[in-house]
């Protein structure tokens, strides 16, 4: 799969966790819990960035980006429900 090695970056950084069972399963559609969790660690991991950089004008970009991918990332997560009802709606059919 195409998220793979992005994917595995995340984990190494300690954004993201696999499965319990160690798999990252990217083809899988992440959950509303699995995204927040992903967010927080990413707002942990830029408190601890800026602590060690001292640079706060580099951190407050840092945490703009990652308000801006949480959006996203949110968006996304909408869309995808929307795609579920509607799937099952045609199934319904």
């Amino acid at each position: 799969a195409l998220a793979r090695p992005p994917m595995e970056g995340l984990v190494e950084r300690g954004l993201m966790q696999g499965y319990r069972d160690g798999q990252l399963q990217p083809d899988r559609a992440v959950t509303r819990n699995e995204l927040a969790q992903m967010v927080n660690n990413l707002r942990e991991d830029l408190d601890t960035q800026h602590e060690r950089l001292g640079d706060a004008s580099q951190a407050r970009t840092m945490r703009t980006d990652a308000l801006a991918l949480r959006s996203e990332l949110e968006a996304l997560a909408r869309r995808i429900d929307d795609l579920r009802v509607d799937s099952l709606e045609q199934r319904a059919r």
